[in-house]
């Protein structure tokens, strides 16, 4: 069993705490929360808990014993809901087009911590959690086993932000996976209430896909600031089904002889709309931008959608980074703000002339 403790000076929540279960997330979207909510018992002898504002010293969820962790196969502790629901939001696919009833997600349970997998054939969205940004991690199983189900983002978030992330004192999170029931829990704490909801999971029909982006050489790299692409993006006209990305290497200087201050610029564009064409650049010299590598012009067309959905990502981003490999796959990165270590959330993307080649594959095996 491996557990790991991140705890800062956090004392649990009193073993006397009431256990308050709420009534409210529709079952149609997989997700039960049922029972009673009960009353406090007097007090007892030992000092009220001191309270504390700041999500990384506060209590967990409730005390649990050794014996109750290894109920389950994995036990996580989180110091803030609202910082988990902003990780989910970062990969929920629901949106006005996807009804809420399909925001399914893969969530992998490891050693090494939590992801959740949005995807599709040309395109996939990864939300990593390392052990280390947890309180307490608890993995009660075999040294390199892995457990998948698909759970509702949506309903996740709901449970979140309903009974958590708008507390003005902050709620604290426990998740915990029996690895063989249909439902995982999730109680949330604040102060002296714990909510638990049950949140319906079912199994994955597809493992998550192997794009395998790493394995072929990474043409150009570029990391600059949120707000920077922000700002870029918000010029994209958004009606246009694809997008043109690439990076342009400047020619080499007189003044600049030293390959290794390389001078270019990102750029996006997109042409199939009714006012024609669009283009926005980043140049290299900008201040907001933090890396620039890039071996030579390199140009791709993907779909618009799918860096609609990347997007999610950016609003919760300290930074991004920008990278294709020689196959013409382009993966975003974004680094998500208030977590220690970093949680990283990646998009992967393939062009969308390797969209038509599968196109192509499927049809020609009824033929």
């Amino acid at each position: 069993m491996l557990q790991h403790n991140n705890n800062r000076s956090a004392q649990p929540f009193p073993d006397d705490a009431p256990h308050q279960q709420h009534i409210g997330i529709p079952s149609s979207l997989g997700s039960s929360a049922s029972g009673s909510s009960s009353h406090p018992p007097p007090p007892q002898q030992n000092p009220p808990p001191s309270q504390i504002s700041q999500a990384s010293n506060r209590s967990l969820v409730y005390h649990a014993s050794q014996q109750d962790r290894s109920k389950y196969i994995m036990v996580a502790d989180i110091a803030s809901a609202k910082i988990f629901a902003n990780i989910m939001q970062c990969i929920n696919p629901s949106d006005i087009k996807k009804k809420r009833e399909q925001a399914w997600a893969i969530c992998e349970i490891v050693e090494e911590g939590i992801k959740f997998y949005i995807q599709d054939r040309t395109f996939q969205g990864v939300a990593a959690m390392k052990s280390g940004i947890f309180q307490n991690y608890t993995f009660s199983a075999p040294k390199d086993t892995k457990y998948q189900f698909e759970i509702n983002v949506s309903v996740l978030i709901d449970c979140l932000i309903l009974y958590g992330a708008n507390a003005s004192q902050g709620t604290i999170v426990k998740l915990c996976y029996p690895g063989v029931d249909n439902t995982l829990s999730l109680l949330l704490g604040e102060e002296r209430v714990v909510t638990d909801c049950n949140i319906k999971i079912r199994k994955c029909e597809l493992d998550p896909i192997d794009f395998k982006f790493r394995e072929h050489p990474i043409g150009t790299k570029t990391i600059l600031k949120s707000e920077i692409l922000t700002d870029a993006l918000a010029e994209i006209d958004w009606l246009s089904k694809t997008i043109e990305i690439g990076v342009e290497l400047d020619e080499k200087t007189e003044e600049n002889q030293d390959e290794s201050l390389q001078k270019g610029k990102l750029f996006f564009k997109t042409s199939d709309n009714v006012i024609g064409s669009l283009a926005v650049y980043i140049d290299s010299l900008n201040e907001g931008v933090q890396a620039f590598e890039c071996q030579a012009t390199q140009v791709g067309h993907y779909k618009l959608s799918h860096i609609q959905q990347a997007m999610k990502a950016l609003n919760h981003a300290e930074k991004v980074c920008i990278r294709m490999n020689n196959q013409g796959t382009l993966s975003m990165q974004f680094a998500i703000r208030a977590t220690e270590p970093v949680t990283y959330v990646e998009y992967l993307m393939l062009p969308v002339d390797a969209e038509v080649e599968l196109e192509d594959e499927d049809n020609s095996s009824f033929q």
